[in-house]
């Protein structure tokens, strides 16, 4: 009897196990449908939170002396968007085997001394002509080496100085979001001019008086140290007095930056392509770049080279993209643009604008698809991005 019941027992526990396999199984079916066909996409890296924080557009900001920003400005808002299609190579793509080696690309490394520290100088008013010679010159006497230029064609300077004429009191200006090195300078240079007894300028001033657009300033997220230096009449008056002063501001902060303004030189020297955050991360799932979604303005290019495509089908795949090939070997992409700026065989410098952020081709929600090939492989686009 007792063996009887306890046959009995096992026979139950028998049917339990069984139907708690039929029920597993039959949830990892519906799983399978379920999830996409590359499997979970895989985390974000841990810079990626600090990446959507800095991708708002950049905006002129005030600075004290010392440094010191006043204010924190808000992100603009964007339209939501869905998440981008993943990609796949499209079928009229220059091939990607044909790199040359970098040599000393972006990343390389040298023993040799650093060069000496450079400066940008842009202005466009006749009144500042004499204060530019002269900062020019003075800069050029400690070491420092000098270009006077226009906003586009600055480049990556280890500083970017704006000359302005004030309208009242000696204001200066640092775009935010931006590098910190931008607050210090500007920080140094309105200490180095003389403000009426008055204050450090007018409080109720909302914005420069020269136009400084922030987004030209970083060309494509440059992040190049730039201030917009704006100087009174009593400033202008004694040019030589207010060139010195200025040099000899410039020189503390490369004395006092000096690691800064290094580890900037030898970090990555591609620039953003677009403003906005990262969508889709290079990975299984999105193996061959990253998704900016920028939803509106242009597409710049992250490097200087020559332009080997410009074109595509609006219909399929990439849409219009286009093709740089930059220094070293290293070549970028760029994907669903609704618009194209650039020709087949031009050169481009760096920040150039490109086209227009579109959504053509293969893809949900405007947003910009960006590659990068190094030694002819696809490479992780956030190596080489500051």
């Amino acid at each position: 009897m007792k063996r009887r019941s306890r046959r009995r027992g096992l026979g139950w526990l028998g049917r339990a196990l069984t139907g708690l396999a039929l029920g597993a199984g039959l949830g990892a079916i519906a799983l399978a449908f379920l999830l996409p066909a590359g499997g979970s996409p895989p985390p974000p890296p841990p810079h990626a939170a600090a990446l959507d924080g800095t991708a708002s557009p950049a905006r002129p900001m005030r600075a004290s002396g010392g440094g010191a920003a006043e204010a924190a400005v808000a992100s603009a808002a964007r339209p939501p968007s869905r998440a981008p299609a993943r990609q796949a190579p499209p079928l009229d793509a220059p091939p990607v085997l044909d790199a040359r080696s970098l040599g000393g690309g972006p990343r390389g490394t040298s023993s040799s001394p650093p060069a000496p520290f450079t400066v940008a100088l842009v202005t466009g008013d006749p009144r500042l002509d004499a204060v530019a010679g002269l900062l020019g010159e003075a800069l050029r006497t400690r070491g420092i080496g000098v270009r006077s230029t226009s906003l586009e064609a600055a480049g990556r300077p280890d500083a970017l100085i704006a000359l302005g004429a004030a309208a009242g009191a000696a204001e200066a200006w640092h775009c935010e979001p931006g590098p910190q090195q931008s607050a210090v300078l500007a920080g140094r240079l309105l200490d180095a001019v003389d403000r009426p007894a008055g204050g450090p300028g007018a409080a109720a001033a909302e914005g420069p008086a020269t136009a400084f657009p922030c987004e030209a300033v970083h060309a494509g997220r440059a992040r190049v140290p730039a201030v917009l230096l704006e100087l009174p009449e009593t400033a202008l008056a004694d040019a030589a007095r207010t060139a010195a002063a200025v040099a000899a501001a410039v020189s503390k902060y490369f004395d006092e930056e000096r690691a800064a303004v290094l580890a900037a030189r030898s970090a990555p020297r591609l620039v953003w392509p677009a403003s906005g955050p990262v969508t889709s991360h290079f990975g299984p799932s999105h193996p061959l770049g990253i998704d900016i979604g920028q939803w509106l303005g242009p597409v710049r290019a992250a490097t200087e080279g020559t332009v080997s495509f410009a074109g595509g089908d609006a219909c399929c795949s990439y849409g219009l993209y286009v093709v740089v090939d930059g220094p070293g070997g290293l070549r970028t992409l760029y994907a669903h643009l609704s618009s194209i700026a650039v020709k087949q065989g031009q050169r481009v410098r760096q920040g150039q604008v490109l086209g227009q952020v579109g959504c053509t081709g293969t893809c949900f929600g405007t947003h910009l698809h960006f590659e990068v090939v190094e030694d002819g492989r696809r490479q992780d686009p956030m190596q080489y991005l500051p």
